[in-house]
């Protein structure tokens, strides 16, 4: 449906549908989610009890990783597309430029008209549907922000190399294969049979974790950013308020207020005073957790409770080895040693700053951060469980990765010296 083709009646109608759909999306989710999570819940507990490990431990990330999922395809066709970009002669102009900047040297390029072809292509694909920003249809698609897309195949051309996680999930196979086996033989004969389906069923966690995003949530979320967009046009066409993406800054009692008869109202006032506050927002560093007792005890409450969603954010507190002079504790989100400089990344757009070869540290990641794992050496993260999209990309990319220091991101700054023991979930700032 193209809503710019639709008469006010007919775009209503479309709204009040993509509205209805969404609705059905999180169902989708939610019951998909709960019911595939906590398998895999199930599947840590019964493990721990017959075969004494759990997700903190590597035979666990070898255990669950190796499948493949749409947002590793997405990746695997833009490693494509930096192919092409190097035989038509545009590898220098990846190399010095990113962004908007990268875009309009390539559309200048003699050979650059070719190239934007068949990134035309891509975009014209389901994948050209993916938001900048997960679950935020006030930011762009791939289709309208074709530089996004760029800047992640500058990724592969400066890697210059085999797509690294085809390489990976040959070993992550054969490691998973091996995993099983040592997992089967604790387990009582007589219990393998559901035991084995049991592990069947947790190991669809990781695939599906990253695939819904794509099917569910990115998809409605741009057919409802293309309906909004043509609002924000006939209320700017109207006189409501003067620029499209104020359609971003206004409430929902206000668009249905103004629905039928845009013409008769002022919401100028309300877009001045509601973007104001999201930019105030935007400056503040929130505390994660607002607790009675304490974040120790409160912690320790939310893990003992062992609930699906906290095992996705948090897992396991972090156990510090005795005789260890680590930094920074956390847990092992996907075992290995690596040194490197550390990035320290809190939004979207500080991904463009990531060299080669360095430790990002996050908060946490998500789906649309997929692409930077190619590029990373390690990963360190404030919170996240053995189910979340950190712990995820880390096992399929094949990189050692310390979930839940809860710190990280205060205590580590770009530039700094740092090593993983990912095994036992240490990190150990080296340097300033």
């Amino acid at each position: 449906v193209n809503p710019s083709k639709l008469s006010d009646l007919e775009l209503e109608e479309h709204y009040r549908r993509l509205c209805e759909i969404e609705v059905e999306v999180w169902k989708e989710h939610f019951y998909l989610m709960e019911g595939v999570g906590s398998l895999t819940m199930l599947f840590e507990d019964t493990a721990r009890e017959l075969c004494k490990i759990d997700s903190s431990q590597p035979i666990w990330s070898d255990v669950v990783s190796g499948f493949e999922s749409k947002a590793f395809t997405s990746d695997y066709e833009m490693w494509k597309l930096s192919e092409p970009a190097k035989e038509l002669g545009l590898e220098s102009i990846f190399l010095n430029k990113r962004g908007k900047k990268l875009y309009r040297q390539i559309k200048k390029a003699a050979e650059g008209k070719t190239f934007l072809g068949k990134l035309s292509g891509f975009l014209k694909s389901d994948y050209g549907l993916r938001t900048v920003q997960l679950l935020n249809f006030a930011t762009p698609t791939w289709r309208e922000r074709p530089d996004i897309v760029l800047d992640n195949i500058k990724i592969y051309v400066e890697k210059g190399a085999a797509f690294k996680i085809f390489d990976e999930r040959k070993k992550a196979e054969t490691r998973r294969k091996q995993a099983e086996k040592e997992l089967l033989s604790r387990v009582p004969s007589d219990q393998r049979e559901w035991f084995a389906k049991l592990m069947q069923m947790a190991q669809n966690w990781g695939w599906w974790s990253e695939e819904h995003e794509f099917w569910l949530n990115d998809h409605i979320y741009s057919l409802m950013r293309f309906t909004m967009l043509e609002y924000g046009k006939r209320f700017v066409k109207a006189g409501a308020f003067d620029k499209v993406e104020d359609i971003w800054h206004i409430t929902e009692a206000d668009f249905e207020n103004t629905l039928h008869f845009p013409e008769n109202y002022n919401l100028r006032p309300q877009v001045a005073k509601n973007r104001g506050e999201l930019e105030t927002y935007e400056q503040i560093n929130s505390v994660p957790i607002v607790t009675y007792k304490g974040m120790d005890k409160a912690l320790k409450w939310l893990i003992s409770v062992r609930e699906f969603h906290v095992a996705l954010s948090m897992g396991y507190m972090p156990e510090p080895k005795e005789g260890v002079n680590a930094s920074l504790w956390g847990t092992c989100g996907r075992p290995g040693t690596v040194e490197g400089p550390a990035r320290v990344v809190k939004r979207d757009q500080d991904l463009l700053d990531v060299q080669a070869g360095d430790i990002l540290v996050a908060p946490t990641t998500y789906v649309t951060w997929t692409p930077i794992f190619s590029k990373i050496a390690g990963l360190v993260v404030d919170r996240g469980g053995s189910l979340s999209h950190s712990a995820i990309c880390a096992r399929e990319y094949g990189i050692p990765c310390v979930l839940n220091t809860f710190e990280g991101t205060q205590q580590i700054k770009s530039g700094m010296r740092i090593r993983l023991e990912a095994d036992i979930g240490a990190v150990f700032i080296l340097d300033a």
